[in-house]
């Protein structure tokens, strides 16, 4: 699971034991046993990178890192097809920042 907001409750209600969460916070997170969890200051980096506190590609980087399911390499061509220049520097920035994270 992604989670963009720490303030949800019950964001490990559906997580089944092996799997993960990946959380946007500062916070230590108590995850229940069985879960790994991946905390990370990801609205911090969007700020310092974006200039803004938009997360959402910051996370992927995460995610990939914490995963392996995806390439950091395939989540920069992404970026790069799906922002205009100067918006796909500033969130692939975030993206390796959040990916090193991890």
């Amino acid at each position: 699971a992604i989670v963009l907001d720490d303030t949800l409750a019950g964001y490990f209600n559906d997580v089944k034991k092996g799997g993960m969460v990946v959380i946007a916070t500062k916070k230590k997170i108590a995850a229940p046993h069985g879960i790994r969890t991946v905390a990370i200051d990801a609205y911090g980096v969007a700020r310092r990178e974006i200039g803004k506190p938009i997360v959402n590609v910051a996370m992927l980087g995460a995610f990939a890192k914490a995963t392996g399911l995806v390439s950091k390499e395939a989540l920069e061509k992404a970026i790069a097809q799906r922002f205009p220049k100067e918006l796909a520097e500033k969130n692939a920035a975030a993206m390796r920042k959040c990916y090193s994270m991890v």
